[in-house]
């Protein structure tokens, strides 16, 4: 029997243009993020460096969304379009994709109070290989 989820919004945005949406699971203990067998968490040694300072844009009590730097001018030689998606993971779980080289994402359905880790880990286009996991964010959701 399947278990009805309701699903929380990753965004993508760059450059101030509009952001591909991505539905992806619930913050609850319960809910495994959609198995994606074209993405296993990889730690792998990457000639890139990680995404850094992530940092909070904005918070409350069920949502959150942040956003980092790269360096995207670490190329596969003979590839124009370096980094193409941004794998996020919620509390070392991977929860869905950015697209377009997006830097920033949001994320609903958190539980009030509630700490959550982030990580982000770039994923080169021309290579498909995997950059060094960014810095943990912490992000703590208010209570109302």
């Amino acid at each position: 029997m399947k278990q009805r989820r309701s699903r929380a919004i990753l965004t993508a945005a760059l450059a101030g243009l509009a952001g591909l949406a991505l539905a992806v699971p619930p913050a609850t203990a319960s809910a495994a993020p959609a198995a994606d067998p074209a993405h296993q968490r990889v730690a792998a040694p990457s000639p890139f460096t990680p995404p850094t300072n992530l940092r909070v844009r904005n918070v409350g009590p069920t949502f959150a969304s942040f956003e980092w730097d790269h360096d995207l001018r670490q190329a596969t030689p003979g590839c124009t379009l370096q980094i193409f998606l941004y794998a996020v993971y919620r509390d070392g779980r991977f929860i869905g994709w950015t697209l377009w080289g997006g830097m920033a994402a949001a994320v609903s359905n958190l539980r009030p109070g509630t700490t959550y880790k982030f990580e982000v880990q770039g994923r080169d286009n021309c290579s498909g290989q995997y950059t060094p996991f960014s810095a943990p964010l912490f992000v703590t959701t208010s209570m109302s």
